[in-house]
């Protein structure tokens, strides 16, 4: 009986004296993990969509090639114009709901 008393005091406790206890609920600011920065990747540009937003490129590993489609998005989308198939470009991307989205794309001298 002792020992449920002390594990149930414990866990009012950390309930209670939490990391989110400290953040006041007037302040508005919530707790987010911590922004995880773009990755980048140079490639070869294999397919542009410009109306459906997408581009696929293809990199190399080293020991394999690697084919990826991304969603254009933000300064990223207006370039889709422009790009064509064998075009090497450098893309920042960030994983947004499962999808791979590409913020910048910039072309790359071969």
């Amino acid at each position: 009986m002792r020992g449920l008393r002390v594990v149930l005091t414990a866990a009012l406790c950390m309930l209670a004296f939490g990391p989110d206890a400290r953040a006041s609920p007037s302040s508005g600011t919530s707790r987010r993990p911590p922004a995880v920065p773009a990755k980048d990747l140079v490639g070869v540009v294999f397919s542009v969509d410009p109306a459906g937003k997408e581009l696929t490129v293809q990199r190399d590993l080293g020991y394999a090639t690697e084919v990826i489609t991304l969603t254009a998005g933000g300064s990223a989308t207006p370039l889709l114009g422009s790009l064509k198939r064998g075009d090497r470009v450098k893309i920042a991307y960030d994983r947004e709901r499962g999808h791979l989205v590409a913020i910048e794309i910039a072309r790359v001298d071969p």
